[in-house]
């Protein structure tokens, strides 16, 4: 499993896609969800079009100020980030271990 994987199943944000070519048609389609078409993929929270759609759904969950100021600091502002989280693997990196990512 990799770290979007991770992310993606602990926010129940649908079906993680396996993406499979029918053979038959050489359509893209879905073997768990039966979802195909030629945009089906994954998400990539390590670009900056995935940073940007992973921070809006961790800025509506109920935990974000406290992974906010993971690790605590003296200065809590909930209106404020880290400046080190604005980068889409780092962001995507802090998230993956706030929610109980363990590196294998």
């Amino acid at each position: 499993m990799t770290k979007d994987q991770y992310i993606f199943e602990k926010l129940k944000l649908g079906c993680w896609h396996d993406i499979a070519t029918v053979s038959d048609s050489d359509k893209i389609r879905c073997a768990i969800c039966g979802a195909g078409g030629v945009y089906l993929s994954n998400p990539d929270f390590t670009t900056w079009e995935g940073f940007g759609k992973l921070w809006e759904m961790a800025k509506e969950k109920e935990w974000f100020n406290a992974f906010k100021w993971e690790p605590p600091t003296e200065e809590k502002d909930n209106d404020t980030i880290s400046y080190n989280l604005i980068h889409p693997t780092r962001f995507r990196d802090a998230v993956a271990g706030f929610l109980g990512w363990e590196e294998e």
